[in-house]
């Protein structure tokens, strides 16, 4: 069984994680404005809410949140598996 050297060097690993942010960070705000739009104003400034557990407030921030995580994670697990098979091939 052949060693594998480790991803987790400084600056590779700093910059995988740099990138996955921004991405998610991008995502999160497309997001933000796609589940903004889907509410409408009315709604919004009513107070009424959508079931009874969220209100139009809350569907926004979970979308926007879960969106934004889900992107930072694929980009994140993506980088780090071209990097583990990089460094296979390479080493």
């Amino acid at each position: 069984m052949t060693e594998v050297p480790n991803v987790r060097d400084g600056g590779a690993r700093f910059r995988r994680i740099a990138i996955a942010f921004g991405v998610g960070v991008a995502v999160s705000i497309a997001a933000y404005f796609i589940s903004n739009a889907l509410v409408e104003p009315a709604l919004q400034s009513s107070g009424t809410q959508i079931n009874r557990n969220m209100n139009p407030f809350g569907f926004v921030f979970w979308a926007t949140f879960i969106a934004g995580a889900l992107a930072l994670t694929v980009a994140l697990g993506l980088q780090n598996y071209v990097a583990r098979k990089r460094a296979r091939e390479l080493g």
